[in-house]
C-alpha cells in the first residue's frame, strides 16, 4: 500500500506545472515563448488586427511564469518590454520612445510585472498544496500500517 502511495506521489509531482521549473530548458522555454509570442503580433498586425501584441505578450509572460518560475520569467518580461517597445510603439523599429507612448508603455510594464506576479503565487501555492497532499497521503499510508499490524 505504501508503494501505490509512492507511485501516486511520484505521478502527481510529475504532472505538476513545476516540472519544467527544475529543467536546463526553463529560459529557452520563456525564450521560445517570447518569440511566438512576436510572432503572432507580427502575424496580427500585417493583417490588420491592432492591439493584439500586449495580450500575446501577456500570455507569455503568464506561462513562463506559471511553467518555467521566476527567473525566466524575469527574462520574458525584459524581453517582451524591448520587443513590444521596438516594434509597437512608435517610431518603430527603434527602441526610442516618445513622450506621448510613455504611458502606454508604462502600463504594459506594471501590467505585465502583475500578471507574472499573479502567475507565481498560484504556481506557489500549487506547489505548497501539492505537497501538502503528498504528506497527507504518506501520513495516511503509514497510520494505515499501523494499524494493520496491531
Amino acid at each position: 500500500m505504501a508503494q501505490g502511495a509512492q507511485s501516486e506521489r511520484a505521478m502527481a509531482r510529475s504532472d505538476s506545472p513545476s516540472r519544467i521549473a527544475n529543467s536546463p530548458a526553463r529560459y529557452p522555454f520563456a525564450l521560445l515563448l517570447t518569440a511566438v509570442a512576436l510572432g503572432f503580433a507580427l502575424l496580427g498586425y500585417r493583417y490588420q488586427f491592432h492591439d493584439v501584441e500586449v495580450p500575446l505578450f501577456l500570455l507569455a509572460i503568464a506561462l513562463t511564469a506559471w511553467y518555467a518560475g521566476p527567473r525566466p520569467t524575469v527574462l520574458a518580461l525584459a524581453l517582451s518590454i524591448v520587443l513590444f517597445d521596438y516594434f509597437f510603439t512608435e517610431p518603430r523599429f527603434t527602441l526610442y520612445v516618445r513622450s506621448s507612448d510613455v504611458p502606454y508603455l508604462v502600463i504594459f510594464i506594471c501590467f505585465a510585472s502583475l500578471v507574472a506576479w499573479f502567475s507565481a503565487v498560484r504556481r506557489r501555492v500549487e506547489t505548497a498544496l501539492v505537497r501538502a497532499r503528498d504528506d497527507l497521503q504518506a501520513e495516511v499510508a503509514e497510520r494505515t500500517k499501523q494499524a494493520c499490524s496491531i
